[in-house]
This record gives C-alpha cells, sequence and structure tokens, in this order.
C-alpha cells in the first residue's frame, strides 16, 4: 500500500519531479510503482530508462520489477553501462568518441604505461600529484602542460583502442549535451527518465539527464545520504534542485525500518542540512532510547576502548541481524581481529539474502535467469566484457545463455561459487529426498539455520515458497549475524541492531558535511536497536 506521499510521487504528472526520499522511506518501491503505473497507463516499456550507478542496484531493480509485473522490462541500467553500450551497438556514436572498432577498458597497468608514454613524448614534466589531484592548485603553465599531457594520452589510447570509465562517461554524456545527430535517435526514443540515488551524480551525469529536454524526468535521492563526494559526486545539484521553481518537489516522510527513537535521533542529528532538502523522517513504530556510550581510548587506526571491545564482544549473542559499523578499513579490521582472537563469527554480507536468490533460481527450467543477478558481482574491468557479449544474444535484456556465461567469467570466485551453490540445491530440488529432508539440506547448503520445519509441505512448489518466506525476513530463520565494516559498505542495507564505533574521533570528525552524512546514514541502518560510541 502507497502512502499519500507515496501516492503523490507515484501519480503526479509534472513534467520534472525531485522526489526526496528520507531513509527507509520506500524510494526504489514508489519510483518501481511509478513506471508500473505508466505501463498501464500505455506508455512503451520501450520509451523508459532508469538509471543508477551500481550493476548490483540496477539488477536489483530490475528483478523487483520482473517479480510484480509480466510488462515488458524497461531498461535498468548504471550510467556508465548505457554509455558503453552505445558505443558497442552504434557505429555512429562510437566514431563521434573517436573509435573504428568497439574499444576494450583499460587496466589499470595499462593506464599507468600510455601515462609514462605521454610524458616522454610531450617533454611534460608534472609530479603524479599534480597529474591527479585538485587542479585548481596549477599554475598557468601547469594547466597548460597538463591539457597538452591529456591530449596525448586520448591519442595514444585510441592508437592502441583502449578507454577509461571515465572517458567513456564523459565522451558519451558530451554528445548528449551537444545534441549531436548521432545519439538524436535516443533522445526521441526516451521519454521518460528515471534517476535513482540522485544525489550520487555528477555535472556531467546531470548535463546528460537535461539533454532530454522533451521527456519527463523523475529523480529520487536525499542530500543527507551523500557520501561519495570523492568520487565526484556533486550534492550541490540535488540541493538545488529542491529550490528550483521549474521542479516539482515531493518528500518521502514515512520510515518504515526504524523505531521513533532512532528516527528522531537521526532528525536530531541532521538539523546541519537545509530545510528546502532536510527529510524529517517519522516513525510509529515504539522502541528503546538510543544508547549513548563514550569511548576514552582509541586511535586513528584501531580500536582498543575495553568497554567498546566488550559490547562488539556481547553483540556476538545479540537476536536478530547486527552490523559493527566504522568509518575506516583500519578500524574494521581491529575489530574482527579482535572477534577471531575470541574465538566469534562475523559475517562479511547476508546469506539469507544470497539464499533468495540462490532458490529463486535454482528452481527454474535452467540457469538462464540467473545470469543477470550474477552480472552485478563482475569488476569494473568484466564488465564491459558482458556488455559486449550481449550484443550477440538479447540486447533487450541485457543477458545471454548460462553456460555461455559461465564459461568467459569461471575465473570470478563469487559467480563460481554462486553457481556450484545453484547446481547443489538444483540437485536436492530433483533429488528423492523426502520433503524434511530436502528442507534442512537446502538450508545447510546456503549456511542458514531455519527455525524448524512447518507443517504442509507436500511438493516442491511448497518448499520453494515456503523457503523464500523464510528467507524473506518472516522470523522463520536463526539469521543472528553479526557483520563488521564501514559504514560505506553497509549504505542501502538495514539491520536489527547497530553499533557505530568511534563517532567524532580522530577518524571519524563531525567536522565536514560528508562526515556528518556518514553518521546519519549509519544511524539510519538500524531498525530496532542503536549504540552510538562517541570519542571523548
Amino acid at each position: 500500500m502507497l502512502n499519500k506521499e507515496q501516492k503523490e510521487a507515484v501519480s503526479c504528472n509534472d513534467k520534472r519531479i525531485l522526489c526526496l526520499a528520507g531513509a527507509g522511506t520506500g524510494k526504489t518501491y514508489t519510483m518501481l510503482e511509478r513506471i508500473h503505473r505508466l505501463i498501464q497507463d500505455g506508455v512503451s516499456s520501450d520509451c523508459i530508462l532508469a538509471l543508477t550507478f551500481t550493476h548490483a542496484a540496477a539488477s536489483e531493480m530490475e528483478d523487483r520489477f520482473k517479480s510484480t509485473s509480466n510488462n515488458d522490462v524497461p531498461k535498468f541500467c548504471t550510467f556508465h553501462s548505457f554509455c558503453y553500450s552505445l558505443i558497442i551497438s552504434d557505429k555512429s556514436v562510437r566514431k563521434k568518441v573517436g573509435y573504428e572498432r568497439i574499444p576494450w577498458i583499460a587496466e589499470e597497468y595499462q593506464i599507468r604505461k600510455i601515462e609514462e608514454d605521454a610524458k616522454k613524448q610531450t617533454g611534460i614534466k608534472l609530479s603524479d600529484k599534480k597529474i591527479h589531484e585538485n587542479s585548481s592548485n596549477l599554475t598557468m603553465k601547469e594547466t597548460k602542460d597538463l591539457e597538452i599531457l591529456r591530449s596525448a594520452e586520448d591519442r595514444l589510447m585510441k592508437m592502441k583502442n583502449l578507454i577509461t570509465f571515465d572517458h567513456l562517461c564523459y565522451d558519451v554524456c558530451e554528445l548528449f549535451k551537444k545534441k549531436d545527430g548521432s545519439i538524436k535517435e535516443y533522445l526521441n526514443k526516451y521519454e521518460y527518465i528515471f534517476v535513482d540515488e540522485f544525489q550520487d551524480t555528477d555535472k556531467k551525469q546531470y548535463e546528460f539527464v537535461k539533454s532530454f529536454e522533451g521527456a519527463k524526468i523523475f529523480v529520487v535521492g536525499d542530500a543527507l545520504q551523500s557520501l561519495y563526494g570523492f568520487r565526484g559526486a556533486d550534492s550541490s545539484i540535488i540541493k538545488s534542485l529542491a529550490e528550483d521553481k521549474n521542479w516539482t518537489t515531493i518528500k518521502l516522510y514515512q520510515n518504515y525500518r526504524s523505531t521513533e527513537p532512532i528516527c528522531n535521533y537521526a532528525n536530531e542529528i541532521s538539523r546541519y542540512a537545509n530545510d528546502s532538502f532536510r527529510i524529517a523522517i517519522e516513525s510509529h513504530r515504539y522502541g528503546e532510547e538510543v544508547h549513548n556510550q563514550y569511548m576514552s581510548a582509541n586511535s586513528r587506526y584501531s580500536i582498543y576502548d575495553e568497554d567498546c571491545l566488550k559490547l562488539c564482544k556481547d553483540a556476538n549473542s545479540w537476536k536478530g541481524k547486527t552490523a559493527i559499523l566504522c568509518r575506516t578499513n583500519a578500524e574494521v579490521k581491529s575489530i574482527q581481529k579482535m572477534y577471531t582472537e575470541n574465538g566469534l563469527t562475523y559475517s562479511l554480507g547476508s546469506n539469507a539474502d544470497i539464499g533468495l536468490h540462490v532458490i529463486e533460481y535454482s528452481n527454474k527450467e535452467n540457469l538462464d535467469d540467473s545470469v543477470n543477478w550474477l552480472s552485478s558481482f563482475l569488476s569494473d574491468r568484466e564488465y564491459p566484457t558482458f556488455l559486449t557479449k550481449c550484443q550477440e544474444y538479447d540486447v533487450k535484456s541485457q543477458k545471454f545463455p548460462f553456460d555461455k556465461f559461465m564459461k568467459i567469467f569461471y575465473r570470478n570466485k563469487t559467480i563460481s561459487k554462486y553457481e556450484k551453490l545453484m547446481t547443489k540445491v538444483k540437485e536436492e530440488l530433483k533429488s528423492n529426498d523426502d520433503m524434511k529432508s530436502k528442507w534442512y539440506n537446502i538450508f545447510e547448503e546456503i549456511s542458514v539455520k531455519p527455525k524448524g520445519f512447518p507443517e504442509g509441505i507436500e511438493n516442491n512448489s511448497d518448499l520453494v515458497n515456503n523457503i523464500k518466506c523464510a528467507l524473506s525476513g518472516t522470523g522463520m530463520i536463526e539469521d543472528d549475524s553479526v557483520y563488521i565494516g564501514t559504514v560505506h559498505s553497509v549504505k542501502g542495507l538495514e539491520f536489527d541492531n547497530v553499533i557505530l564505533v568511534g563517532v567524532g574521533g580522530k577518524s571519524f570528525p563531525l567536522s565536514s558535511e560528508e562526515n556528518k552524512n556518514v553518521y546519519y546514514v549509519g544511524i539510519t541502518r538500524a531498525k530496532s536497536r542503536l549504540y552510538v560510541l562517541e570519542a571523548e
């Protein structure tokens, strides 16, 4: 059921819509419901382009759309994969960016080699620091030298038929910005543009989105969850749209994740933000107050406060999923080390989430449907190969037969691991074991403990449905795992219990807006219990 604000976001017909969605307010659900509504109203799925920032997020949106609709699937993809798919499939676009053949994404060692060769050819002796860091600190001569160097690098890249991710996105987006003749058919084709996690866009990507002048544009995001300024994301874009009278702003307040005390705590922390883009989230679920505790001893790189370590150790026995979150990987490693020394186990992800995908695809006649999900585990270097091969099979769905996919990407350890897991579950479903044995055997394979065996399971269909219900969070599994990681690593995830470590300390100072955003994101991962460990 949609709440009042979600209904407005789904049904509004304005041409430019900014949906400011607070943490846990169902932003992706709302966006997908809007797409469903458009298609039900007669809009062709071919006219819809939905963009996000990671392969995993694009894959998840596509899977969620398919699970709730029999309609044709719109194009869900990242900015980079969309740009690269045009270079692959369209010769005129490819020629405009300077390539006769489909270019390969350059490896790191190839990029370094080309930089060295460009320096030798031009005789320019800028330091690596001046080449790769903030160009605003360069003198006029150094700026000119850098332009010459970049031009030489670009020429060498094209000679070797190589391209970088940044260049392919920049070059294709530039064609859209200039409305070049090679991309006019795409400007005309996509009448509805959606952008998820809009706070993570950079200026070039926003220019690309704006180039679809005739399209209806719907962007959703939260400036308070902008964490990627170090990668070039520019949160000033979403902030400026919140004050732009040409855009309709709709705010989603109702939080479906956290208790009222956690939401209230998050709202107090977020008062640093301007009211035009700040969302004061609301919850109708009661719970315990947020626990604040001071840490007396911690360094920039490790945690050795006894009270903190004791709490983290105690968290191993808490009910539900728990996350211990730090600002840096160095602190994460120190807590993981403490867990190992005490014989405690911790997780690096959710077995239940993986298990849900495994049982879903293992129950199909073949594993072809799993390719889209598995492709989300490809590295940035592997993904272009996937896109290239997609052209040989099914351009629209961007996937190809499972056996051919595995033949190419069998070296990817994560994909190989999940392929073996799906094969084992598939074999178990086909076995002659009784339903109870199958139930426990499958849960053992996916490393999740069930709470008993439900009555009334008579066939594989009942079995699969009950396993999927259990893994979807109905309380039928014992998921008391502890995840130890950075706040950045859990963006978009949720946990029953959260411990935030070292807030306000040497590695987590709250002097910058980005760190305040990190703090806010960490708080809003918690569903029921939140401990904030502040550095004195």
